[in-house]
């Protein structure tokens, strides 16, 4: 794995916290699936911008922790 010195990476809008079974899912069998639903995020993409599908719905993380309501952003 690679590190980064981009500050957003570690920022609260870019975490999800998952299960260990979740968390292997997203990184090995279904980074497609991943990406799609905002799981992963692309390096050169900032984390805030990216909707996640969070409990069948998509949603943006904010830095203070929070969730917004929202679809993807352009």
């Amino acid at each position: 794995m690679g590190g980064t010195r981009r500050a957003s990476t570690n920022a609260a809008s870019g975490c999800l916290h998952l299960c260990e079974p979740c968390h292997r899912f997203i990184e090995t069998a279904a980074r497609g699936l991943s990406y799609d639903n905002g799981w992963l995020v692309r390096q050169h993409i900032e984390p805030s911008s990216v909707a996640v599908r969070y409990r069948g719905r998509l949603v943006f993380l904010t830095d203070d922790g929070d969730l917004t309501s929202g679809t993807e952003s352009a």
